[in-house]
């Protein structure tokens, strides 16, 4: 979780953070919901200090759970700069670009889980996958899933189908956090000329869930009307969806939404100290249809990624 984020002296959110990855597997079954298995808390996998940062010494700054400084060789968290390329190119010249890294980790199928913070006040949450495949079928007549290759008795390995749900909790506060407004874009051609089209935003009255649709490019932002840019245009961050599918699954009516729209409250946060369960079922029970017209929004979003394994995921899989 990455608290209280600035950019140029102007708060912009005031919380985000993955909130759950809920991976269901094609036979149908285990279909977990990662975080209430303990391990991101009982067993992080250390990162190691001068290796799994880009730089030592005072290019990377390694940090233990808590926040303070890692002492030792390894850390939970490690944070440092480095670049991203072009920031721009073109008739105004070159700029470089650069982007604070926060890197941590959690051991099983081992999350990589990045933060990264760009100078043109962009966003990059990423979560990659590596360790080693779960829930294999070994030997002739358990051919459930793909075959993968073969264990030390040399029985056939096999590895199901599955998707990983990323789940982002993201608390905006846009320059404040009281009157914050969050709407969705869509890229609608016109019924009368299908060559023309229009770009139209309208805003969330009520809280909500909403699907991803490719053929309008659906997408969603966060503004506070109230505070207004150098030229007078509110300020806004604009969430631009990844991923390459959305699974739907029943059981939880979270498990149909991609993007989903709450009105802050304090107690409404899964797995702490003021609500202990899962996220998957708390966030069914946010969803109450209280206004968020000017309040203090919550944005919870979902990656969805399909893992259709492949022998090179065996027995090491690359991230």
């Amino acid at each position: 979780m990455i608290n209280d984020v600035y950019f140029q002296g102007r708060k912009v959110l005031k919380s985000i953070n993955l909130a759950e990855i809920y991976v269901p597997y094609a036979p149908g079954a285990p279909r977990p919901e990662d975080f209430s298995l303990g391990g991101f808390l009982a067993n992080p996998m250390p990162l190691e200090i001068g290796r799994d940062c880009n730089s030592a010494g005072s290019g990377c700054k390694p940090f233990a759970r808590d926040g303070s400084p890692a002492a030792g060789a390894t850390a939970d968290v490690m944070m440092h700069e480095e670049s991203t390329g072009f920031a721009y190119a073109g008739m105004q010249g070159r700029a470089p670009g650069k982007m604070v890294h926060f890197k941590g980790t959690d051991d099983g199928y081992t999350y990589v889980v990045k933060w990264k913070f760009r100078n043109d006040g962009s966003i990059c949450p990423e979560v990659g996958a590596t360790g080693g495949l779960q829930h294999l079928n070994i030997g002739a007549g358990t051919n459930a899933g793909l075959i993968v290759g073969q264990d030390k008795q040399s029985e056939d390995v096999f590895a199901p189908s599955h998707v990983h749900n990323f789940y982002f909790r993201i608390d905006f506060d846009i320059d404040g956090a009281d009157s914050n407004v969050a709407e969705e874009f869509t890229y609608e051609t016109d019924s009368s000329d299908p060559q023309v089209a229009r770009a139209l935003w309208r805003p969330f009255e009520r809280e909500a869930g909403r699907v991803l649709s490719e053929n309008v490019f659906r997408s969603w932002r966060v503004k506070n009307p109230k505070s207004l840019n150098s030229v007078g245009r509110p300020r806004s961050y604009h969430l631009m969806p990844g991923g390459h599918g959305a699974w739907k699954d029943g059981g939880f009516p979270v498990y149909s939404g991609d993007f989903f729209i709450t009105k802050f409250r304090a107690t409404e946060f899964p797995y702490s100290a003021t609500d202990n369960r899962r996220m998957l079922s708390a966030l069914a029970n946010y969803l109450n249809d209280e206004p968020v017209i000017e309040t203090d929004v919550v944005a919870w979003y979902r990656l969805s990624f399909v893992h259709h394994p492949r022998t090179e995921d065996w027995p090491a899989q690359p991230i």
